[in-house]
């Protein structure tokens, strides 16, 4: 059986100490690919809870930022090469064996930085396939970053920390958005999508970024049902 993670070195899933019930839904999502908790490969990161809100936008909004940044911090310390990063309410879809063997194989031979299995972007005729695209994502549950982009990512990541709130290049925000800043400015960044996208935000109360709900368009869902039975049987 091939290795469907030959080319991503760790799973990282950000995660409160005290939220086992995240754990536990983890678990389930990670079975569907073929993993656990308990697996080599995963490691679970204990989320950043910082004392003051300074001038983010909350105090949740910064310690999500935090824990993105030192989780590429300690990829790129470590000298992994490819690390996919999964907030503790990303839901894998059903079908998602449906098309990640395919997705995991062509991204071995891909050029790409930053790559989104889970994306809110538009569906497309493609199927088990990476589409380039320069468009805003707007979420960070389910994404993987290449070491090759990781010094510039990470020297982004720091001067958007020491700007000033409303700073013209970008200062303290959401880290989604920060991550769309940064290939915005960087046109040479590759970015791609998987098609169809096999990770959705479950809908829940997030206590890392106060007042945010997570959610996908449940006819996105129904999208990526349609497809994966249209992949099933026709092979299209």
């Amino acid at each position: 059986m091939p290795d469907l993670f030959g080319g991503i070195d760790k799973v990282f899933i950000i995660n409160l100490v005290e939220r086992s019930d995240r754990r536990r839904q983890m678990q389930r999502q990670l079975r569907k690919l073929g993993l656990s908790l308990q697996d080599s490969r995963v490691e679970l990161f204990a989320a950043a809870r910082p004392d003051a809100q300074l001038d983010w936008p909350s105090l949740g909004a910064r310690g999500c930022f935090q824990s993105h940044y030192q989780i590429i911090r300690n990829a790129y310390d470590r000298g992994l090469q490819a690390v996919m990063v999964l907030e503790d309410d990303c839901d894998f879809i059903d079908a998602v064996m449906t098309f990640w063997p395919a997705l995991s194989s062509s991204l071995q031979t891909l050029d790409w930085d930053i790559a989104y299995p889970g994306h809110p972007l538009p569906a497309s005729d493609m199927a088990g396939e990476w589409r380039a695209t320069r468009e805003s994502i707007g979420l960070a549950h389910c994404y993987i970053v290449n070491r090759s982009v990781m010094p510039v990512l990470l020297e982004f990541l720091e001067t958007v920390m020491a700007r000033p709130a409303g700073h013209p290049l970008g200062g303290p925000q959401h880290y989604d958005g920060a991550l769309n800043t940064f290939y915005f400015q960087y046109p040479d960044v590759k970015v791609v999508v998987a098609e169809p996208s096999i990770a959705f935000q479950r809908r829940s109360r997030s206590d890392i970024s106060t007042g945010r709900f997570d959610a996908m368009p449940v006819i996105g869902r129904l999208i990526a049902l349609y497809r994966a039975l249209r992949y099933r049987f026709t092979g299209r």
